[in-house]
Formats: C-alpha cells, sequence, structure tokens
C-alpha cells in the first residue's frame, strides 16, 4: 500500500503525462502551483507544473512567502537576487512529510477555483467563459486519476 507521499507523487507524474493538462498550460501559457517548501521564515521554494516546450515539467523557484503587513496590506518584497530556479524529476523527496494526499488535492482544487476567481485578469485576450469551461474540464480530468 501506498503512503501518502507516494499518492501524490502519483498523481503529480499522472498530471505531467496528462493530455487535458498540458492543453490547458499550452493554450494560457500558465503554470499550476502544487505546493511551498518552506527554507526559512520569509522564504520557500514553490513548486509548479509549467509547459515550457513540448513537455509539462515539474520545476521550484525560490520566493518570498506572501504576507499582509498590520494594515492587512500585502508585503512587496524586492526582487530575489539570483533566486533558485530548478527543474526536477518528480520525487518524494520534495512532497512535504506531513502533507496528506486529500489535503493535496483540495489546495489542488482550490488553486483552480481561485483561478476561476480572478476572471483571468492576469492573462491577456482571454475570453474567461471559455477559460471556466477549460478549468472545469480540467477539474473533472482531475477528479478521474485521483
Amino acid at each position: 500500500m501506498m503512503n501518502e507521499n507516494e499518492k501524490i507523487l502519483k498523481l503529480v507524474i499522472s498530471l505531467m503525462e496528462n493530455d487535458t493538462l498540458s492543453d490547458f498550460l499550452t493554450e494560457y501559457d500558465y503554470s499550476v502551483n502544487l505546493f511551498g517548501l518552506k527554507i526559512s521564515d520569509s522564504r520557500h521554494y514553490f513548486l509548479r507544473l509549467s509547459k515550457p516546450q513540448n513537455d509539462v515539467v515539474l520545476w521550484m523557484q525560490e520566493e518570498y512567502i506572501p504576507k499582509l503587513d498590520i494594515n492587512g496590506n500585502w508585503i512587496e518584497y524586492p526582487t530575489i537576487e539570483n533566486p533558485r530556479v530548478e527543474r526536477l524529476e518528480p520525487s518524494v523527496k520534495y512532497i512535504p512529510s506531513d502533507l496528506t494526499y486529500e489535503e493535496f488535492k483540495k489546495n489542488l482544487f482550490q488553486f483552480f477555483d481561485q483561478l476561476k476567481g480572478y476572471k483571468a485578469n492576469h492573462l491577456k485576450n482571454i475570453d474567461s467563459t471559455k477559460l471556466d469551461n477549460d478549468i472545469d474540464a480540467l477539474i473533472q480530468e482531475i477528479q478521474a486519476i485521483s
């Protein structure tokens, strides 16, 4: 029987091989956020799936952890000089040991729900109805393979 990290890894690999996700990433030139690995109080490595050329790849990028100031505004951080950006081979060593499979799936679906909520404001020349339909199809595909 697979443990939680192995189940997450299997789903990540399935997503990387999934034609619906591949088409989505190509169409919208977008990355799918998976999870962050905290490296300090202010920074983390964030793992994402994207399709820079022909294949969906897993990559990690060093970023500041988004935080609110005392007034409830998002803190604007300076650019990280020489941030670590690395393409990864899928492995359980990059999956947080305390992340459960159900929590991972919930976070993944929440990511897509938030993307729908943004109405594609961050993407240019996008038909928001088509985007919503494509996200719904992607969610159904993820539910079918998970």
